[in-house]
């Protein structure tokens, strides 16, 4: 009898001291070698935050991020795999930075209008 089974190494985020939340926040980063480019910060935390769409960046590489509407914040890259990028700030977002940057990039909420005439609605 053959048993199906997958092994999953442990991963990084075992270790992750705050929490992250999903992201879609269009951003510049830019380091020593490296002008600023446009990224898509897909997920963020308080520690930290992860980057799509650049290529080249190296583990302990130090970068400049500008998610608007904060101001540059320097971070250092923590891990690579493909065009995605961990990267650590220097110092961590407080709850203030935190909200802000949640806030202005949040989708927008949108409210359903309520349905009358059916019978059991008001």
């Amino acid at each position: 009898m053959l048993i199906a089974s997958k092994l999953y190494a442990e991963k990084p985020a075992e270790r992750r001291v705050f929490g992250r939340v999903a992201a879609d926040i269009r951003a510049r980063l830019g380091g020593k070698n490296h002008g600023p480019q446009s990224v898509v910060v897909r997920n963020v935390s308080k520690g930290g935050f992860m980057v799509e769409d650049w290529v080249g960046l190296a583990t302990g590489q130090r970068v400049d991020i500008e998610m608007p509407p904060l101001a540059r914040m320097r971070a250092t890259v923590v891990w690579t795999v493909g065009k995605q990028a961990g990267c650590e700030f220097w110092e961590p977002l407080n709850e203030r930075q935190f909200d802000v940057v949640l806030d202005a990039h949040a989708p927008p909420v949108v409210h359903e209008a309520p349905v009358f005439g059916r019978k059991g609605q008001c």
